[in-house]
């Protein structure tokens, strides 16, 4: 059966309606991490985040040795039944640190309205070595750039075009999106869009918000919402919206190949 995307309208609820002046931008180029571009090209065509700066530190359970970014993987299905084998590594989105992650279950600490934070989120088995390289670049984000708890901030995607997933979305839109579970080989391939969470244990959802969604019982995307736009920087890159809704003003970090920080604003669109 066809992937059924996640409504866009969602991550504008989160995103959009929230922003107050320039807002940061995490960018990393899909030359060095084409599987995990293609994770949030999946969840952008076919299904923002609040930093938790104590994500790795924070246990919601008593008794429990398991951090709430740990929940938040077991939520989203990357450990109990995680589907990723044979050296593939279970990517999720929202990102397991940010508040967004987990489903909206571990919203504990996050200094905004928790009900802003989405029930719903996409697993992709990638390459471990892409996912470990994404999450490098992610913490150096955090770091070099001093994002608060709590703090808003979007993803936008360089370089695109070598991601083969992301590639085929931005030529046909949402009718492009891969089949959803396919664990035929090889398992990299392998995309889930989930809104019930994978583990009983819960406590940012009500009774009703668990039974009452199922994986995969999201809401189409239509063809007909504009493609996510090419943004242009002053220091002349252009970047693709991937999480969030960018805007002239905002402040783009990314990393360039001698590994120091590259700092650049927006100063249009293509």
């Amino acid at each position: 059966m066809a992937f059924q995307p996640i409504s866009y309208l969602i991550i504008s609820a989160l995103l959009y309606t929230q922003t107050v002046g320039a807002v940061k931008v995490f960018t990393f180029d899909c030359k060095a991490a084409a599987d995990v571009c293609d994770t949030h090209c999946f969840a952008r065509d076919c299904v923002g985040f609040h930093r938790d700066l104590f994500a790795s530190s924070r246990m919601p359970k008593n008794g429990s040795r398991s951090t709430s970014a740990d929940f938040r993987r077991q939520a989203i299905g990357c450990v109990n039944n995680n589907p990723c084998s044979g050296g593939a590594s279970c990517d999720e989105i929202p990102y397991a640190s940010t508040y967004d992650g987990g489903l909206g279950c571990f919203p504990e600490g996050f200094p905004g309205n928790s009900n802003d934070l989405f029930e719903q989120g996409v697993i992709h088995c990638v390459s471990g070595n892409d996912n470990s390289a994404h999450g490098a670049l992610l913490n150096n984000f955090y770091k070099n750039n001093n994002i608060k708890d709590g703090e808003l901030f979007h993803v936008a995607l360089k370089n695109d075009d070598s991601a083969p997933l992301c590639e085929v979305l931005r030529e046909l839109g949402g009718h492009a999106c891969p089949e959803q579970g396919n664990r035929g080989p090889p398992r990299q391939k392998y995309y889930l869009g989930r809104s019930a969470p994978d583990n009983s244990y819960c406590p940012g959802r009500t009774r009703r918000s668990m039974v009452s969604t199922k994986s995969g019982g999201l809401n189409r995307r239509e063809r007909t919402v504009p493609p996510a736009r090419l943004a242009i920087t002053d220091n002349g890159m252009r970047i693709r919206e991937a999480i969030g809704n960018l805007n002239e003003g905002d402040e783009v970090w990314s990393m360039s190949e001698d590994g120091t920080d590259r700092i650049s604003t927006i100063i249009g669109f293509e």
